[in-house]
């Protein structure tokens, strides 16, 4: 086993592209992010409460094409509260 996690090393998880066309890994990352979204609303989170989540993280924002948030007040955003707070940014 720890050979095969080392042979690992360098692969995708650790920055390298996806071994993959270009869309497919747009796919891939849509999926993944819409996924991260569902659990979330499935554990109890609001839909407000998701959508702050997917703006304040990059990875989320890019793969579910949301418009980058350049009025924002990123440090209001990174305070503590915010999401589950539900105030705007």
């Amino acid at each position: 086993m720890g050979k095969r996690l080392s042979d690992l090393r360098g692969k995708p998880a650790h920055g390298d592209p996806l071994p993959a066309e270009p869309d497919v890994v747009s796919t891939f990352r849509f999926v993944a992010a819409a996924l991260r979204i569902y659990l979330l609303r499935e554990i109890g989170f609001s839909q407000d409460q998701c959508h702050r989540i997917a703006i304040r993280n990059r990875g989320v924002r890019e793969a579910l094409q949301l418009p980058d948030p350049e009025d924002a007040d990123w440090n209001k955003m990174n305070r503590s509260g915010w999401i589950m707070g539900g105030e705007d940014a």
